[in-house]
């Protein structure tokens, strides 16, 4: 064997080698980021939800207005435009309310679940070690 392919087995042997040594850290990466992401979906379905309240509110108050100046009722509907903007400012700030409670929740969830899933793997580890000493 030449002097370039025993350089190459030795680098690979390193390698192999530094990536067994990190490959527990790189597998807490992974499970971290798969709970973030479902979390963080979960989070932006239920703000979207909380948007859509909304959006539903406005188009219903939008419609009121409309009849109203349709039937000529210019005052009423000025006063409906006046009551709907405070409502909708209320609404928004109890949705951002909402909004900041589900995130909070949301990021205890990550933190409890990675680490119960960093618990497990301790677990899994403590087990297959003592299986392997069984067997010697």
């Amino acid at each position: 064997m030449d002097i370039k392919g025993l350089l190459i087995n030795v680098v690979n042997t390193r390698l192999d080698a530094n990536f067994e040594a990190r490959r527990p850290a790189v597998q807490a990466a992974k499970d971290r980021k798969a709970i973030v992401k479902q979390e963080m979906a979960q989070l932006k379905k239920d703000q979207a939800a909380l948007d859509k309240k909304i959006k539903k509110q406005r188009n219903k108050q939008a419609e009121k207005i409309y009849k109203m100046r349709q039937a000529g009722d210019y005052e009423g509907s000025i006063a409906a435009i006046d009551e709907a903007a405070f409502a909708n400012y209320k609404e928004i700030a109890a949705n951002e309310l909402k909004k900041a409670e589900l995130q909070a929740k949301a990021e205890a969830a990550i933190e409890e679940k990675v680490t119960a899933k960093a618990e497990q793997v301790k677990k899994e580890a403590i087990a297959f070690v003592e299986k392997e000493n069984a067997a010697k």
